[in-house]
């Protein structure tokens, strides 16, 4: 590092002790590790990456409000990154992880509207529908988690999503419904696996 400061390997250095030290939960070391590289390597092909990874370490060491702010730039900064429906949808995770599902809520449709092919949709659908949990209003709830039975009956969140429907119903003391509700969908979808 110190005799070739510019070199494609130090970036590699950097990132691989970025890294390292996320997955040792060091965090204030692994952001040290990641602005390096943004600042000995401006517009990197890697910048995006590790633009993303800085979010997670200023979340994981206990910044919520800074991490979101990092988030919602990402996709100005970075608008044809792979990384921005992780973004989006990071933040939304974020707040359920704070219990703020209000701004949780609100965030995860963000993230459906404005990436409704992402691989992380059906989990979107999944963390609005536990927010409404959370805040106790199970009928929005179940509408959420029929959301994703109707149009991803296929996915693998439709177990999460069974089990939300089922235990909003027996909150409800209405577990009759719950158990219709089940084997109504498989009767719709024998091709779904019946793990619930």
């Amino acid at each position: 590092i110190l005799e070739q400061p510019n070199s494609s390997i130090v970036q590699e250095a950097y990132l691989r002790l970025g890294d390292a030290y996320y997955f040792l939960k060091q965090y204030r070391n692994a952001a040290s590790a990641y602005k390096k590289v943004l600042e000995i390597f401006p517009g990197s092909e890697q910048s995006d990456y590790v633009a993303f990874q800085i979010a997670s370490t200023t979340y994981r060491a206990g910044n919520l409000t800074q991490a979101v702010e990092q988030l919602q730039l990402f996709p100005r900064e970075f608008p044809r990154s792979p990384f921005c429906d992780d973004a989006q949808f990071a933040i939304g995770n974020m707040y359920f992880q704070e219990r703020h599902f209000r701004n949780a809520i609100a965030d995860f449709e963000k993230f459906l509207a404005d990436f409704p092919t992402s691989l992380f949709f059906p989990r979107a659908i999944v963390g609005i529908g536990d927010s409404y949990y959370n805040l106790r209003q199970y009928e929005k709830a179940i509408q959420t988690y029929q959301r994703l039975l109707r149009e991803l009956p296929d996915s693998k969140e439709v177990v999460d999503a069974l089990r939300g429907i089922s235990d909003c119903y027996a909150l409800q003391d209405n577990e009759e419904e719950a158990k219709r509700i089940v084997e109504e969908f498989y009767k719709l979808n024998p091709q779904a696996k019946r793990s619930y």
